[in-house]
Protein backbone atom coordinates (compact mmCIF):
# COMPACT_ATOMS: atom_id res chain seq x y z
CA UNK A 1 0.00 0.00 0.00
CA UNK A 2 1.41 3.36 -1.06
CA UNK A 3 1.55 6.13 1.52
CA UNK A 4 1.31 9.81 0.76
CA UNK A 5 3.98 12.15 2.18
CA UNK A 6 3.11 13.56 5.61
CA UNK A 7 0.25 11.06 6.22
CA UNK A 8 0.25 7.74 8.10
CA UNK A 9 -0.83 4.54 6.41
CA UNK A 10 -4.30 3.25 7.21
CA UNK A 11 -2.92 0.25 9.12
CA UNK A 12 -0.88 2.42 11.54
CA UNK A 13 -3.71 4.20 13.36
CA UNK A 14 -4.43 4.08 17.10
CA UNK A 15 -7.73 2.37 17.83
CA UNK A 16 -8.59 4.83 20.62
CA UNK A 17 -7.58 8.02 18.78
CA UNK A 18 -8.37 7.64 15.09
CA UNK A 19 -9.05 11.27 14.24
CA UNK A 20 -7.28 13.27 16.99
CA UNK A 21 -4.16 11.50 18.31
CA UNK A 22 -3.20 12.12 21.95
CA UNK A 23 0.57 12.49 21.98
CA UNK A 24 0.72 13.34 25.71
CA UNK A 25 -1.04 10.40 27.37
CA UNK A 26 -1.15 7.68 24.67
CA UNK A 27 2.05 5.68 24.09
CA UNK A 28 0.65 4.06 20.91
CA UNK A 29 0.02 7.47 19.30
CA UNK A 30 3.54 8.65 20.21
CA UNK A 31 5.08 5.44 18.82
CA UNK A 32 3.05 5.55 15.58
CA UNK A 33 3.60 9.28 15.00
CA UNK A 34 7.25 9.28 15.94
CA UNK A 35 8.27 10.05 12.34
CA UNK A 36 4.89 11.32 11.06
CA UNK A 37 6.28 14.61 9.79
CA UNK A 38 9.43 13.31 8.15
CA UNK A 39 7.88 12.96 4.67
CA UNK A 40 7.96 16.58 3.59
CA UNK A 41 7.70 18.31 0.25
CA UNK A 42 10.89 18.02 -1.82
CA UNK A 43 13.29 20.90 -1.83
CA UNK A 44 13.19 23.08 -4.94
CA UNK A 45 16.31 22.87 -7.06
CA UNK A 46 17.72 24.72 -9.98
CA UNK A 47 15.93 22.37 -12.34
CA UNK A 48 13.27 23.97 -14.47
CA UNK A 49 9.63 23.00 -14.23
CA UNK A 50 9.89 21.71 -17.81
CA UNK A 51 12.95 21.37 -20.05
CA UNK A 52 13.71 24.08 -22.57
CA UNK A 53 15.84 22.65 -25.34
CA UNK A 54 15.61 25.58 -27.72
CA UNK A 55 18.44 28.06 -27.48
CA UNK A 56 17.60 31.59 -26.57
CA UNK A 57 17.41 33.69 -29.73
CA UNK A 58 15.73 36.71 -31.11
CA UNK A 59 12.23 36.31 -32.46
CA UNK A 60 13.18 38.27 -35.50
CA UNK A 61 15.35 35.41 -36.69
CA UNK A 62 12.24 33.27 -37.10
CA UNK A 63 10.62 30.30 -35.38
CA UNK A 64 12.63 27.31 -34.48
CA UNK A 65 11.60 23.71 -33.98
CA UNK A 66 11.23 22.92 -30.34
CA UNK A 67 11.34 19.41 -28.99
CA UNK A 68 8.40 18.94 -26.62
CA UNK A 69 9.24 17.17 -23.38
CA UNK A 70 7.32 14.05 -22.48
CA UNK A 71 5.43 13.69 -19.18
CA UNK A 72 5.81 17.30 -18.07
CA UNK A 73 2.10 17.68 -17.25
CA UNK A 74 2.05 14.45 -15.22
CA UNK A 75 5.07 15.62 -13.22
CA UNK A 76 3.45 18.99 -12.54
CA UNK A 77 0.24 17.29 -11.42
CA UNK A 78 2.19 14.94 -9.16
CA UNK A 79 4.03 17.92 -7.67
CA UNK A 80 0.74 19.75 -7.11
CA UNK A 81 -0.79 16.65 -5.45
CA UNK A 82 2.25 16.33 -3.24
CA UNK A 83 2.05 20.02 -2.26
CA UNK A 84 -1.68 19.65 -1.54
CA UNK A 85 -1.11 16.64 0.71
CA UNK A 86 1.64 18.51 2.51
CA UNK A 87 -0.76 21.48 3.01
CA UNK A 88 -3.40 19.10 4.43
CA UNK A 89 -0.85 17.62 6.84
CA UNK A 90 0.26 21.09 7.86
CA UNK A 91 -3.38 22.06 8.49
CA UNK A 92 -3.87 18.96 10.69
CA UNK A 93 -0.70 19.77 12.61
CA UNK A 94 -1.92 23.34 13.10
CA UNK A 95 -5.26 22.04 14.38
CA UNK A 96 -3.47 19.73 16.84
CA UNK A 97 -1.28 22.63 17.98
CA UNK A 98 -4.33 24.89 18.42
CA UNK A 99 -6.08 22.16 20.41
CA UNK A 100 -3.06 21.79 22.73
CA UNK A 101 -2.90 25.56 23.11
CA UNK A 102 -6.57 25.66 24.11
CA UNK A 103 -5.96 22.82 26.57
CA UNK A 104 -2.99 24.69 28.04
CA UNK A 105 -5.09 27.85 28.32
CA UNK A 106 -7.84 25.87 30.08
CA UNK A 107 -5.33 24.33 32.50
CA UNK A 108 -3.86 27.77 33.22
CA UNK A 109 -7.38 29.05 33.89
CA UNK A 110 -8.04 26.11 36.23
CA UNK A 111 -4.71 26.73 37.99
CA UNK A 112 -5.58 30.41 38.50
CA UNK A 113 -9.03 29.38 39.75
CA UNK A 114 -7.40 26.93 42.20
CA UNK A 115 -5.05 29.70 43.37
CA UNK A 116 -8.01 32.00 43.99
CA UNK A 117 -9.78 29.21 45.89
CA UNK A 118 -6.62 28.68 47.98
CA UNK A 119 -6.42 32.40 48.71
CA UNK A 120 -10.09 32.42 49.73
CA UNK A 121 -9.53 29.36 51.98
CA UNK A 122 -6.49 31.03 53.58
CA UNK A 123 -8.48 34.19 54.22
CA UNK A 124 -11.36 32.14 55.70
CA UNK A 125 -8.87 30.25 57.93
CA UNK A 126 -7.35 33.55 59.12
CA UNK A 127 -10.87 34.85 59.92
CA UNK A 128 -11.68 31.63 61.83
CA UNK A 129 -8.42 31.88 63.82
CA UNK A 130 -9.21 35.52 64.62
CA UNK A 131 -12.73 34.52 65.76
CA UNK A 132 -11.30 31.69 67.89
CA UNK A 133 -8.76 34.05 69.47
CA UNK A 134 -11.50 36.58 70.15
CA UNK A 135 -13.72 33.89 71.73
CA UNK A 136 -10.79 32.69 73.88
CA UNK A 137 -10.09 36.27 74.93
CA UNK A 138 -13.79 36.76 75.82
CA UNK A 139 -13.84 33.55 77.87
CA UNK A 140 -10.62 34.52 79.65
CA UNK A 141 -12.02 37.98 80.40
CA UNK A 142 -15.29 36.49 81.71
CA UNK A 143 -13.28 34.04 83.87
CA UNK A 144 -11.23 36.91 85.31
CA UNK A 145 -14.41 38.87 85.99
CA UNK A 146 -15.98 35.86 87.75
CA UNK A 147 -12.78 35.37 89.77
CA UNK A 148 -12.77 39.05 90.74
CA UNK A 149 -16.46 38.78 91.76
CA UNK A 150 -15.69 35.71 93.88
CA UNK A 151 -12.72 37.51 95.46
CA UNK A 152 -15.01 40.44 96.27
CA UNK A 153 -17.52 38.03 97.84
CA UNK A 154 -14.72 36.39 99.85
CA UNK A 155 -13.56 39.79 101.07
CA UNK A 156 -17.15 40.66 102.00
CA UNK A 157 -17.44 37.36 103.91
CA UNK A 158 -14.16 38.15 105.69
CA UNK A 159 -15.44 41.62 106.55
CA UNK A 160 -18.68 40.09 107.88
CA UNK A 161 -16.63 37.57 109.89
CA UNK A 162 -14.50 40.37 111.35
CA UNK A 163 -17.64 42.35 112.19
CA UNK A 164 -19.13 39.26 113.89
CA UNK A 165 -15.93 38.77 115.87
CA UNK A 166 -15.94 42.42 116.91
CA UNK A 167 -19.62 42.17 117.90
CA UNK A 168 -18.92 38.99 119.90
CA UNK A 169 -15.94 40.67 121.54
CA UNK A 170 -18.08 43.71 122.38
CA UNK A 171 -20.82 41.52 123.80
CA UNK A 172 -18.26 39.51 125.73
CA UNK A 173 -16.79 42.75 127.06
CA UNK A 174 -20.27 43.96 128.05
CA UNK A 175 -21.00 40.64 129.77
CA UNK A 176 -17.64 40.82 131.57
CA UNK A 177 -18.35 44.40 132.64
CA UNK A 178 -21.82 43.36 133.84
CA UNK A 179 -20.27 40.48 135.78
CA UNK A 180 -17.71 42.86 137.26
CA UNK A 181 -20.49 45.28 138.17
CA UNK A 182 -22.46 42.49 139.82
CA UNK A 183 -19.34 41.40 141.65
CA UNK A 184 -18.74 44.99 142.76
CA UNK A 185 -22.36 45.30 143.87
CA UNK A 186 -22.02 42.04 145.81
CA UNK A 187 -18.85 43.37 147.44
CA UNK A 188 -20.69 46.57 148.30
CA UNK A 189 -23.54 44.55 149.81
CA UNK A 190 -21.04 42.49 151.81
CA UNK A 191 -19.37 45.73 152.89
CA UNK A 192 -22.75 47.08 154.03
CA UNK A 193 -23.40 43.83 155.85
CA UNK A 194 -19.99 44.08 157.49
CA UNK A 195 -20.72 47.68 158.50
CA UNK A 196 -24.08 46.63 159.87
CA UNK A 197 -22.36 43.87 161.81
CA UNK A 198 -19.77 46.32 163.10
CA UNK A 199 -22.53 48.73 164.08
CA UNK A 200 -24.33 45.89 165.78
CA UNK A 201 -21.16 44.82 167.59
CA UNK A 202 -20.52 48.45 168.52
CA UNK A 203 -24.07 48.74 169.74
CA UNK A 204 -23.60 45.54 171.67
CA UNK A 205 -20.37 46.88 173.08
CA UNK A 206 -22.08 50.12 174.04
CA UNK A 207 -24.90 48.13 175.54
CA UNK A 208 -22.41 46.09 177.50
CA UNK A 209 -20.64 49.23 178.58
CA UNK A 210 -23.94 50.74 179.51
CA UNK A 211 -24.80 47.55 181.29
CA UNK A 212 -21.49 47.62 183.17
CA UNK A 213 -22.07 51.27 183.98
CA UNK A 214 -25.58 50.48 185.00
CA UNK A 215 -24.36 47.65 187.15
CA UNK A 216 -21.85 49.95 188.65
CA UNK A 217 -24.50 52.53 189.06
CA UNK A 218 -26.83 49.81 190.34
CA UNK A 219 -24.22 48.78 192.75
CA UNK A 220 -23.89 52.36 193.66
CA UNK A 221 -27.56 52.86 193.52
CA UNK A 222 -29.12 49.61 194.56
CA UNK A 223 -32.24 51.16 195.49
CA UNK A 224 -32.70 53.01 192.25
CA UNK A 225 -31.38 50.36 189.82
CA UNK A 226 -33.48 47.43 190.94
CA UNK A 227 -36.56 49.20 189.75
CA UNK A 228 -34.95 50.40 186.54
CA UNK A 229 -33.04 47.11 186.04
CA UNK A 230 -36.09 45.32 184.86
CA UNK A 231 -36.98 48.19 182.54
CA UNK A 232 -33.46 48.35 181.23
CA UNK A 233 -33.33 44.62 180.75
CA UNK A 234 -36.60 44.80 178.95
CA UNK A 235 -35.32 47.61 176.73
CA UNK A 236 -32.11 45.71 176.07
CA UNK A 237 -34.02 42.63 175.10
CA UNK A 238 -36.28 44.65 172.86
CA UNK A 239 -33.27 46.38 171.29
CA UNK A 240 -31.50 43.09 170.85
CA UNK A 241 -34.54 41.49 169.27
CA UNK A 242 -35.05 44.49 167.04
CA UNK A 243 -31.36 44.45 166.07
CA UNK A 244 -31.47 40.73 165.38
CA UNK A 245 -34.64 41.12 163.35
CA UNK A 246 -33.06 43.94 161.42
CA UNK A 247 -29.90 41.91 160.86
CA UNK A 248 -31.94 38.93 159.69
CA UNK A 249 -33.97 41.14 157.37
CA UNK A 250 -30.78 42.69 155.96
CA UNK A 251 -29.20 39.24 155.55
CA UNK A 252 -32.31 37.88 153.82
CA UNK A 253 -32.57 40.88 151.50
CA UNK A 254 -28.83 40.69 150.71
CA UNK A 255 -29.07 36.96 150.08
CA UNK A 256 -32.11 37.47 147.84
CA UNK A 257 -30.42 40.25 145.90
CA UNK A 258 -27.19 38.25 145.65
CA UNK A 259 -29.05 35.18 144.37
CA UNK A 260 -30.94 37.27 141.81
CA UNK A 261 -27.75 38.91 140.64
CA UNK A 262 -25.98 35.54 140.47
CA UNK A 263 -28.86 34.10 138.44
CA UNK A 264 -28.74 37.09 136.10
CA UNK A 265 -24.97 36.69 135.75
CA UNK A 266 -25.39 32.96 135.03
CA UNK A 267 -28.11 33.66 132.48
CA UNK A 268 -25.95 36.36 130.87
CA UNK A 269 -23.00 33.94 130.74
CA UNK A 270 -25.18 31.23 129.17
CA UNK A 271 -26.60 33.63 126.56
CA UNK A 272 -23.15 35.03 125.83
CA UNK A 273 -21.69 31.51 125.50
CA UNK A 274 -24.55 30.48 123.21
CA UNK A 275 -24.14 33.59 121.08
CA UNK A 276 -20.38 33.12 120.93
CA UNK A 277 -20.86 29.50 119.78
CA UNK A 278 -23.45 30.52 117.19
CA UNK A 279 -21.21 33.30 115.89
CA UNK A 280 -18.23 30.92 115.78
CA UNK A 281 -20.28 28.32 113.88
CA UNK A 282 -21.53 31.01 111.52
CA UNK A 283 -17.97 32.25 110.99
CA UNK A 284 -16.73 28.69 110.30
CA UNK A 285 -19.64 28.06 107.89
CA UNK A 286 -18.93 31.37 106.10
CA UNK A 287 -15.25 30.47 105.75
CA UNK A 288 -16.09 26.98 104.48
CA UNK A 289 -18.60 28.40 101.96
CA UNK A 290 -16.05 30.99 100.81
CA UNK A 291 -13.37 28.30 100.41
CA UNK A 292 -15.80 26.06 98.55
CA UNK A 293 -16.78 28.84 96.15
CA UNK A 294 -13.15 29.80 95.66
CA UNK A 295 -12.23 26.17 94.82
CA UNK A 296 -15.20 25.88 92.46
CA UNK A 297 -14.21 29.12 90.71
CA UNK A 298 -10.59 27.93 90.40
CA UNK A 299 -11.67 24.54 89.00
CA UNK A 300 -14.10 26.21 86.61
CA UNK A 301 -11.38 28.65 85.46
CA UNK A 302 -8.89 25.79 84.97
CA UNK A 303 -11.49 23.79 83.01
CA UNK A 304 -12.35 26.81 80.84
CA UNK A 305 -8.68 27.52 80.13
CA UNK A 306 -8.05 23.87 79.30
CA UNK A 307 -11.09 23.78 76.98
CA UNK A 308 -10.02 27.02 75.28
CA UNK A 309 -6.49 25.70 74.86
CA UNK A 310 -7.73 22.42 73.37
CA UNK A 311 -10.13 24.27 71.06
CA UNK A 312 -7.39 26.64 69.87
CA UNK A 313 -4.97 23.71 69.41
CA UNK A 314 -7.57 21.76 67.40
CA UNK A 315 -8.30 24.80 65.24
CA UNK A 316 -4.58 25.40 64.65
CA UNK A 317 -4.05 21.74 63.71
CA UNK A 318 -7.06 21.76 61.35
CA UNK A 319 -5.99 25.01 59.71
CA UNK A 320 -2.37 23.80 59.48
CA UNK A 321 -3.50 20.55 57.82
CA UNK A 322 -5.80 22.45 55.46
CA UNK A 323 -2.99 24.88 54.56
CA UNK A 324 -0.59 21.98 54.00
CA UNK A 325 -3.13 20.23 51.75
CA UNK A 326 -3.75 23.42 49.80
CA UNK A 327 0.00 24.08 49.50
CA UNK A 328 0.57 20.47 48.41
CA UNK A 329 -2.23 20.77 45.84
CA UNK A 330 -0.81 24.07 44.60
CA UNK A 331 2.72 22.60 44.36
CA UNK A 332 1.38 19.57 42.55
CA UNK A 333 -0.56 21.78 40.11
CA UNK A 334 2.52 23.94 39.56
CA UNK A 335 4.71 20.88 38.99
CA UNK A 336 2.13 19.44 36.59
CA UNK A 337 1.99 22.72 34.65
CA UNK A 338 5.78 22.97 34.60
CA UNK A 339 6.12 19.34 33.49
CA UNK A 340 3.40 19.87 30.89
CA UNK A 341 5.06 23.06 29.64
CA UNK A 342 8.50 21.45 29.70
CA UNK A 343 7.20 18.28 28.05
CA UNK A 344 4.36 18.27 25.56
CA UNK A 345 3.97 22.04 25.17
CA UNK A 346 7.68 22.60 24.71
CA UNK A 347 7.81 19.72 22.25
CA UNK A 348 4.79 21.05 20.37
CA UNK A 349 6.20 24.60 20.42
CA UNK A 350 9.56 23.44 19.11
CA UNK A 351 7.82 21.24 16.56
CA UNK A 352 5.55 24.13 15.54
CA UNK A 353 8.55 26.48 15.28
CA UNK A 354 10.41 23.97 13.16
CA UNK A 355 7.32 23.38 11.00
CA UNK A 356 6.75 27.13 10.69
CA UNK A 357 10.35 27.76 9.68
CA UNK A 358 10.11 24.85 7.27
CA UNK A 359 6.84 26.23 5.86
CA UNK A 360 8.43 29.67 5.56
CA UNK A 361 11.37 28.19 3.76
CA UNK A 362 9.03 26.22 1.51
CA UNK A 363 7.03 29.36 0.82
CA UNK A 364 10.23 31.16 -0.13
CA UNK A 365 11.12 28.19 -2.29
CA UNK A 366 7.67 28.25 -3.91
CA UNK A 367 8.03 31.98 -4.56
CA UNK A 368 11.46 31.49 -6.06
CA UNK A 369 10.14 28.55 -8.10
CA UNK A 370 7.27 30.73 -9.33
CA UNK A 371 9.68 33.49 -10.29
CA UNK A 372 11.90 30.95 -12.04
CA UNK A 373 8.86 29.51 -13.78
CA UNK A 374 7.75 32.96 -14.95
CA UNK A 375 11.28 33.69 -16.11
CA UNK A 376 11.53 30.44 -18.05
CA UNK A 377 7.96 30.80 -19.34
CA UNK A 378 8.75 34.21 -20.77
CA UNK A 379 11.82 32.94 -22.60
CA UNK A 380 9.91 29.88 -23.81
CA UNK A 381 7.06 32.00 -25.13
CA UNK A 382 9.50 34.36 -26.83
CA UNK A 383 11.22 31.50 -28.53
CA UNK A 384 7.97 30.57 -30.30
CA UNK A 385 5.83 33.69 -30.69
CA UNK A 386 6.11 37.41 -30.80
CA UNK A 387 5.76 38.95 -27.30
CA UNK A 388 3.48 41.88 -27.94
CA UNK A 389 1.74 44.37 -25.61
CA UNK A 390 -1.48 42.40 -26.08
CA UNK A 391 0.20 39.22 -24.88
CA UNK A 392 1.73 41.14 -22.00
CA UNK A 393 -1.69 42.55 -21.10
CA UNK A 394 -3.22 39.06 -21.15
CA UNK A 395 -0.43 37.66 -18.99
CA UNK A 396 -0.73 40.65 -16.65
CA UNK A 397 -4.50 40.10 -16.38
CA UNK A 398 -4.00 36.42 -15.60
CA UNK A 399 -1.15 37.05 -13.15
CA UNK A 400 -2.71 40.29 -11.88
CA UNK A 401 0.47 42.19 -12.75
CA UNK A 402 3.15 42.44 -15.38
CA UNK A 403 5.92 39.95 -15.56
CA UNK A 404 8.60 42.57 -15.52
CA UNK A 405 6.78 45.02 -13.19
CA UNK A 406 7.90 48.26 -14.86
CA UNK A 407 5.96 51.45 -14.04
CA UNK A 408 3.51 52.81 -16.59
CA UNK A 409 5.26 56.18 -16.86
CA UNK A 410 8.53 54.55 -17.86
CA UNK A 411 9.47 55.63 -21.43
CA UNK A 412 10.62 52.10 -22.13
CA UNK A 413 6.98 50.98 -21.81
CA UNK A 414 6.34 52.70 -25.15
CA UNK A 415 8.49 50.05 -26.77
CA UNK A 416 7.25 46.50 -27.24
CA UNK A 417 7.81 44.60 -23.99
CA UNK A 418 10.37 41.87 -23.82
CA UNK A 419 10.66 39.06 -21.26
CA UNK A 420 14.42 39.60 -21.15
CA UNK A 421 13.88 42.59 -18.88
CA UNK A 422 12.75 40.21 -16.13
CA UNK A 423 15.40 39.79 -13.45
CA UNK A 424 16.27 36.35 -12.13
CA UNK A 425 14.66 35.31 -8.82
CA UNK A 426 16.03 37.40 -5.93
CA UNK A 427 15.74 34.55 -3.40
CA UNK A 428 17.53 32.04 -5.59
CA UNK A 429 21.10 32.55 -4.30
CA UNK A 430 20.00 32.34 -0.66
CA UNK A 431 17.97 29.19 -1.33
CA UNK A 432 20.93 27.65 -3.14
CA UNK A 433 23.15 28.45 -0.15
CA UNK A 434 20.60 26.93 2.25
CA UNK A 435 20.28 23.79 0.12
CA UNK A 436 24.07 23.48 0.00
CA UNK A 437 24.34 23.76 3.78
CA UNK A 438 21.56 21.23 4.36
Amino acid sequence: MATTPGRLPDAKVCGLHKHYPDLDRCDICREIRADAFQDLAPMPTLKQAFPVVAPLSDKRLGCMDVRHPAGVLQKLQAAEDQAGEWAVDRHEAQEILEKERRRLHLQKHQASKAERAVDAAIKAGVVQVAHANQAAEDRRRRGEQNLQALEVQVRQAEVLSEEAQREAHLRKTEATSLAEQEHTHAMEVEELLRLARENTSAARQRVEEAEVGSRKRLEERDSEIKREMLELHTRVELARQEAESRVQKVQKSCATILNAKQEEVAKAKESIGYRIGVEAQRNVAAKEEANRRRHEAEHRLIADRHGIKQHVTALEEDLGGHLQRVQHREDRTRRHCQEFEAGAVNLLSSKADSLWSEARRKEDCAKASLEQTAYVLGHHYKSRWQYTPTVDLKVSTILQGCLHGRPSDDPIMLMPPSPRVLSPPAELPRLVAISDTT
